[in-house]
């Protein structure tokens, strides 16, 4: 049996470039949906803007990827939670570093706010 290779067309309205390895979380801001956050195996998260494709902030400060992005409900909080154990909480406003949490274990692949507080869960598989 020979494999067919089907031809891929670019559909997408928006193209934000900057990370250096895979992204593998994309978050959308809950109330300015021009917002949008991401994680990646570049050990970096980043804000955007997606209506300009510009990149507002790098969000320096993980040892390994981060896997997973979460705005809380109000959208004044971003989490990032990394394979280094961490989970790291920021101003989307002006990407500042707010707080640093040791995780549950060697590393975090997943994050999830409370939908009506300001309590970050995080956890792993």
């Amino acid at each position: 049996d020979e494999e067919v290779e089907e031809d891929v067309v670019d559909v997408s309205t928006a193209r934000l470039e900057g990370h250096t390895d895979a992204v593998y979380s994309v978050a959308i801001h809950p109330h300015s949906p021009e917002l949008i956050a991401t994680g990646s195996g570049d050990d970096t998260a980043a804000l955007w803007n997606r209506d300009s494709s510009q990149r507002l902030f790098s969000l320096a400060g993980h040892t390994d990827s981060i896997v997973s992005v979460a705005f809380n409900v109000a959208g004044t909080m971003l989490a990032t939670a990394g394979m280094d154990g961490f989970v790291k909480l920021w101003n989307p406003a002006d990407g500042a570093l707010l707080r640093t949490l040791e995780g549950p274990s060697e590393d975090i692949t997943w994050i999830c706010w409370h939908p009506k507080g300001d309590v970050v869960l995080a956890g792993s598989t």
